[in-house]
């Protein structure tokens, strides 16, 4: 692992850097991919029946677990367990934001992925930060 600077978005940028170019080109793709159709395809309103418009945003949603998961085993020990740690906390977070927006009558729909995502941003950071000085 190269030294560490004082810096933890200088950190956090070629570590993920580093793991994105030790991700498989297929896994790269698919991430990719994945995302762009999942964006495009919540953000617009296609001409075509909501069930296949259903069928693809999941598909996209797979791709990008897919594509995460293999960038998750690819760098090194340090990197896996902070994508360990920031699903800890994104699960635990999200649990109680939705759980929380549900008993206030709450409708979050496609909200729901925005708040797993934005959890797991915010521990992926949290453990990095707290993992790169153990």
């Amino acid at each position: 692992m190269p030294a560490e600077r004082d810096s933890l978005i200088h950190d956090l940028a070629r570590e993920t850097w580093d793991s994105w170019i030790a991700t498989p080109r297929w896994a790269q793709l698919v991430l990719v991919g994945g995302a762009a159709v999942h964006v495009v395809a919540s953000v617009t309103q296609p001409p075509i029946p909501y069930a296949l418009l259903g069928v693809i945003r999941v598909a996209a949603f797979v791709a990008i677990i897919v594509g995460l998961i293999e960038n998750a085993k690819t760098l090194d020990e340090f990197y896996s367990r902070v994508y360990l740690e920031a699903s800890a906390i994104a699960l635990v977070l999200s649990s109680v934001i939705l759980y929380a927006g549900g008993e206030f009558g709450l409708r979050l729909g496609l909200l729901t992925v925005v708040v797993l995502y934005a959890t797991f941003l915010i521990g992926f950071v949290a453990a990095f930060a707290r993992l790169r000085r153990a």
